[in-house]
């Protein structure tokens, strides 16, 4: 009854214009809220929104775009659509939008360009683009390469609980790339990535173990919660990786045990 109601007074305002009913009138065709899902109908609606300038129109009908979703697959037109939306200040739209330059989904990549949407969205608050935007900034060409702000977007990112974020985080504390390099810093933010079960993080914690650069962790503790994600890993190069480092821990550890041994039996 409720979306029945809902659906008669966003017809009444859409009928008059309203942008905002129109979107609205969108989303329950597409969901199906009160009514058969009829994405053709959605597109209609989500079009006479976004000519009126509502980015949240002009968002989904870029997003549909970009999926196939009721229209032909059209990147450029995709483009288009989130362009206006993301200079409205959709996030979004502004990472939907660097996204698109930074892979040349059209084949036109631009990767500077897509360095100012990421921003944009970062600042926003956008967890995906502050993690795109890290990412790039880490591994383009010199002329965009900048490790200090990839630093910073993967701390914002890593302070919202991102594994990813965390993981590179730690590994550029654990290298001193754009950051002081600190194995402690580094462990603490590799130790939070492999709690959330991400498999690289256990890898370079592992390393870090074993090499005796993170000598405030639980050895004992970490060996084990790497050892159960190894166990659940498909065959492959990341899961031999992972097996590597396991080895490395457990023969330091082997060789500081038997020191210990031979030192209590001299007593």
């Amino acid at each position: 009854a409720d979306a029945a109601a809902a659906l008669r007074w966003f017809r009444s305002a859409a009928d008059q214009g309203h942008a905002r009913a129109r979107f609205n009138l969108g989303l329950m065709h597409a969901n199906g809220i009160g009514l058969t899902p009829d994405m053709a109908e959605a597109l209609r609606w989500y079009r006479l929104a976004a000519d009126q300038g509502d980015a949240n129109a002009q968002f989904n009908l870029g997003l549909a775009h970009a999926n196939g979703s009721g229209v032909p697959r059209d990147y450029t037109e995709a483009k288009v659509w989130f362009t206006k939306a993301a200079e409205q200040g959709n996030p979004a739209a502004e990472f939907n939008l660097g996204l698109l330059l930074s892979i040349g989904t059209d084949g036109k990549a631009d990767p500077a360009e897509a360095v100012y949407w990421y921003r944009r969205a970062a600042t926003n608050g956008n967890v995906a683009a502050q993690i795109n935007l890290g990412l790039l900034r880490l591994n383009s060409s010199s002329a965009l390469r900048d490790f200090a702000e990839a630093a910073e977007w993967f701390h914002k990112a890593a302070q919202q609980g991102n594994a990813i974020g965390q993981l590179n985080l730690g590994l550029l504390y654990a290298t001193g790339q754009g950051v002081g390099q600190d194995d402690a810093v580094a462990a603490h933010w590799l130790g939070l990535s492999a709690v959330q079960g991400n498999a690289s993080a256990h890898t370079h914690l592992v390393h870090l173990l074993a090499e005796g650069r993170a000598p405030a962790i639980d050895r004992i503790g970490a060996q084990a919660a790497a050892q159960r994600v190894f166990a659940d890993m498909p065959p492959g190069p990341q899961r031999q990786e992972l097996g590597r480092a396991l080895t490395a821990l457990a023969d330091t550890m082997n060789g500081v045990d038997g020191e210990e041994a031979e030192v209590t039996a001299a007593g």
